[in-house]
């Protein structure tokens, strides 16, 4: 299947039943495309600089420059809102905050996004919603649920972690540098993309590409709990685990 943008273009896209739904980086609005390639609605929803996306159900939320777009799919009809970016003192400007990177959790009742120098708390509610951002200690570059989708774990670019109740709204605990800091590495070239953590049972495991380990941590605390040495300059990673059976 192909699908003409016209243009090279960062999309970020998802396939809701049967159909695909993208949003264009450059293109600025959102469009859905059957899988054989075929247009079947355009401009469902302003999006402009697309990037960024969570599916939930039969809905999608994408990140734009100055909100999220929300559009549901039910058959072949769509609808769809925004959720305004809240007022900064950088609204308008091209360097303004925005959410750009979303994660969630199917028990938790809030998404969340980077937000600038900190996080936005968003309403998973369909039909409005809103944004409240979260002040963080230095910029995130990953984040993610724990398992059981209680706490919002956060890699700052200072190479600190950070355990986030999004509920309340408040960081619960903090740990200092735990890997080498990441605006330190962007700076002297040694990295181009942001780092992936993950979390599995207790344990939150996040990269260090500098010294090829990956840190882990407690959860609920943000102690070190560990290293394992990988080598190379891990960045990206998911963590599975498997049982056996007993007998």
């Amino acid at each position: 299947m192909t699908i003409p943008a016209g243009e090279p273009d960062h999309a970020a896209f998802v396939v809701i039943d049967g159909v695909m739904v993208v949003a264009g980086y450059e293109g600025g609005t959102v469009d859905a495309f059957d899988l054989d390639g075929n247009e079947i609605a355009s401009s469902i929803e302003r999006c402009p600089s697309a990037h960024g996306e969570w599916v939930s159900g039969n809905s999608v939320v994408f990140g734009c420059a100055d909100g999220l777009a929300v559009v549901t799919v039910t058959g072949d009809e769509f609808t769809a809102h925004t959720i305004a970016n809240p007022e900064t003192a950088g609204a308008g400007a091209e360097d303004a905050p925005r959410v750009s990177t979303i994660v969630g959790h199917p028990e938790a009742d809030l998404l969340v996004g980077n937000f600038g120098s900190g996080l936005a708390l968003i309403e998973a509610d369909f039909r409005g919603g809103r944004i409240t951002p979260l002040t963080l200690p230095a910029n995130p570059v990953g984040m993610t649920y724990d398992d059981a989708g209680e706490l919002v774990l956060v890699l700052t670019d200072d190479g600190a972690m950070h355990g986030v109740d999004p509920l309340a709204g408040e960081i619960v605990w903090t740990s200092d540098e735990v890997v080498t800091p990441y605006a330190t590495l962007s700076a002297g070239g040694s990295f181009s993309f942001y780092p992936g953590i993950d979390t599995i049972g207790d344990l939150v495991y996040v990269p260090d590409p500098e010294t090829g380990h990956l840190v882990m941590l407690d959860v609920a605390t943000g102690e070190i709990a560990g290293q394992i040495e990988v080598g190379g300059k891990p960045a990206r990673l998911t963590v599975v685990s498997a049982s056996g059976v007993g007998h």
